[in-house]
């Protein structure tokens, strides 16, 4: 397999059991007729804004432990430092602008807009920086 192969496998892997209690909760709804979901509940209570946090946490954590490390210092300390500061930031300030408010106190669609952006910047991330380490150790 090659390294997008494997890298994008890992993250369909790694999405999966990462939001693993979303997808039961989505399954229970649709199971149990008289089990109604909130999405908005959902966004306000952070499931991606936690799973985002962990994954960039997770990945610069690998990368600042592994033995090989890429030779630019400016583009490892964008992609393993100040990247991963901005997603964990992002993610501290959306939840705790959001925590103990009612869904009718919050906009939600900037919430979801802001949480599906940040999802979506944490997956790219994740699948470069996955390349970049399988790259790394396929050259040793």
């Amino acid at each position: 397999m090659n390294l997008f192969g494997k890298s994008f496998f890992w993250l369909l892997v790694t999405t999966f059991f990462g939001l693993l209690q979303l997808w039961i909760i989505i399954g229970l709804s649709n199971l149990l007729k008289d089990y109604d979901i909130s999405y908005s509940q959902i966004l306000i209570d952070g499931p991606f804004l936690f799973f985002t946090s962990a994954m960039a946490a997770s990945i610069t954590t690998d990368y600042h432990f592994g033995e090989n490390k890429i030779s630019s210092n400016f583009f490892s300390g964008f992609l393993f430092v100040f990247f991963p500061v901005v997603i964990l930031v992002t993610c501290i300030v959306l939840f705790v602008g959001c925590y103990g408010k009612h869904v009718g106190q919050i906009d939600i669609n900037f919430l979801r807009n802001v949480e599906f952006a940040l999802l979506f910047m944490t997956l790219v991330y994740a699948l470069i920086s996955k390349i970049i380490f399988y790259n790394l150790n396929n050259e040793t």
